[in-house]
């Protein structure tokens, strides 16, 4: 019981966070995905009774055993097959942005011209380089998951 009250408690306290990434000029995809998920009533407002159904659909997915409760074994299977689904996306556009000449696989010629095209991209000041603070703008998003863990006891 107390595994499920400190992951309703974490899933509820990072609802706000939902809702700040999608107000961040509609950026985040994934966040708008996740928003209109869990606002069940499509009003655009999360309202308490959303987010505890929503923990409680995402609790039972993840206790795969119905006893209950949720071990770590259980939480890291829930979270590698999420990450798994993301990461195929990710993989199938890279692949499709990168291998120019569509035959399935990607050389290393194909690589360096798509990294270029990366590094192009983050040199914000066009100066041919890329520094630390232009990497820091464009991934300072990452940094939000810092404090959303389960409150400490």
């Amino acid at each position: 019981m107390k595994t499920r009250t400190i992951i309703l408690a974490a899933a509820i306290l990072s609802l706000p966070f939902a809702g700040v990434a999608i107000a961040k000029a509609g950026k985040s995809h994934h966040a708008q995905e996740k928003f209109a998920e869990i606002d069940t009533n499509s009003d655009g407002k999360i309202t308490r009774a959303e987010g505890q159904a929503h923990s409680d659909a995402r609790f039972a997915k993840t206790d795969t055993n119905a006893d209950g409760s949720v071990t770590a074994a259980e939480m890291k299977a829930a979270m590698m097959e999420r990450m798994s689904k993301r990461f195929d996306k990710r993989i199938a556009k890279h692949m499709e942005r990168a291998d120019t000449n569509k035959d399935g696989v990607m050389s290393n010629a194909e690589a360096r011209v798509a990294g270029d095209a990366r590094l192009e991209r983050m040199d914000k000041n066009k100066d041919g380089v890329v520094e630390l603070a232009e990497i820091k703008r464009k991934h300072g998003h990452h940094r939000r998951h810092k404090d959303m863990g389960a409150p400490k006891q």
